[in-house]
């Protein structure tokens, strides 16, 4: 299986000066329109409501989104069926969050995880193990 997991990696500085130490920040995916499709917590939509605290270390943070082990919501392959998906991203400062400008374009690592949809013939595996397509339904697939 495709592990359901997004690296993420980027440096933070405040006022100039590398972040060390402990940070807090949030993390949500919105689509094209903003509209939110998935958040670190759970949150459905808006800023989300819980922050994950991740070390900085000469600026730089890195983490996992979607890693359930450090009790973040699971990325499910359905968060990636819309197109040009954005990370937003919330910093803990002194007096509240600010959110980063601009969201952050997501390639295709996310889009990977769609290919567990997928069966082995091609055809969507939610509907083969419901038993919508049966062996006649699926177009033979000839190699050269």
């Amino acid at each position: 299986p495709v592990p359901a997991l997004i690296p993420y990696q980027g440096r933070l500085t405040i006022d100039g000066v590398a972040a060390n130490g402990s940070v807090q920040l949030k993390f949500a995916l919105v689509d094209g329109q903003g509209v939110q499709r998935w958040s670190h917590d759970g949150s459905a939509s808006g800023e989300p409501a819980t922050a994950l605290t991740v070390t900085a270390t000469d600026g730089l943070v890195a983490t996992y989104l979607g890693d359930t082990a450090a009790g973040q919501t699971a990325l499910t392959p359905g968060v990636f069926s819309a197109p040009d998906l954005r990370l937003r991203i919330w910093v803990g400062q002194a007096g509240g969050f600010s959110q980063v400008a601009p969201d952050l374009r997501l390639g295709a690592s996310g889009y990977a995880l769609m290919s567990a949809l997928v069966g082995p013939d091609g055809v969507d595996s939610a509907a083969i193990h419901n038993g919508a397509i049966t062996v006649q339904d699926v177009a033979p697939v000839i190699v050269p």
